[in-house]
């Protein structure tokens, strides 16, 4: 990976925003509807966020078989990596150690 790409890089690790699987903690006080709205719009906020200072952004989701779904709901821009296993965290620290910087989603609220 060119040192450019390197130094700019975040790992944006997220779930595919599936209904009464995200945040579902909140779901006590929540409808998962809620919970939901409330994931996708703490997902777009926060590469709203990054896009401006120029990071390339790489989107690495949870669970497999989803990409079809993440690329229809945030488009083309970023570059995306589908888990090897169901937790995305299991295959992606070691490379973000080497990388870059990254966020997890759901360690935000």
């Amino acid at each position: 990976m060119a040192q450019r790409q390197k130094e700019n890089l975040v790992i944006v690790f997220m779930r595919a925003p599936i209904e009464e699987t995200v945040k579902t903690r909140h779901q006590a006080v929540f409808s998962s509807q809620e919970t939901l709205t409330l994931y996708r719009s703490c997902v777009l906020d926060t590469l709203d966020h990054l896009e401006p200072n120029g990071h390339d952004i790489r989107i690495d989701f949870c669970p497999a078989g989803e990409i079809g779904m993440i690329t229809s709901w945030l488009g083309p821009k970023y570059s995306y990596r589908e888990p090897k296993k169901d937790n995305h965290s299991v295959h992606a620290w070691p490379t973000v150690l080497e990388m870059g910087l990254a966020v997890d989603i759901g360690a935000l609220f």
